[in-house]
């Protein structure tokens, strides 16, 4: 799992990324699914969000990630127009590689951005944390 993992964060011709996302994500890559790819202050890429907006299926890979304070957690925002929606939060592993699935219903056009802040184990209903890695979605 972790070298799938590792290939989908890496630049890959087209014709190997569909079969290993199909494999990972359990669907296809198509029109309907929308990639941000996520990344520090500091342009460093730390991964990838796919939303397959027909299933409404959220899968976030990231590697790179340092572990968060002790009595702290990673949370995961969905950034709309008018509100950060929690998609849940996650620990990386020893190698700081973390995979999350979450299901969200939201607006085809209404995702702005995804954000990862630090947040106290558990999560907040709103973030409290700095943004530590971000990505926008473009239309």
């Amino acid at each position: 799992m972790r070298r799938i993992v590792a290939c989908l964060l890496m630049p890959l011709p087209s014709l190997l990324m569909v079969p290993l996302l199909r494999l990972l994500l359990g669907y296809d890559i198509g029109p309907d699914v929308k990639i941000v790819p996520l990344a520090t202050s500091r342009a460093a890429r730390m991964g990838r969000m796919f939303w397959n907006r027909a299933s409404n299926d959220w899968t976030m890979v990231v590697y790179t990630m340092p572990p968060p304070k002790p009595g702290k957690t990673y949370q995961v925002w969905l950034v709309t127009k008018d509100k950060k929606i929690s998609a849940g939060t996650f620990q990386p592993d020893a190698s700081g590689h973390a995979f999350m699935q979450a299901k969200y219903a939201l607006d085809r056009n209404a995702l702005m951005a995804v954000a990862i802040t630090e947040e106290p184990m558990g999560g907040m209903p709103a973030p409290t944390g700095q943004i530590v890695v971000s990505g926008a979605a473009t239309p």
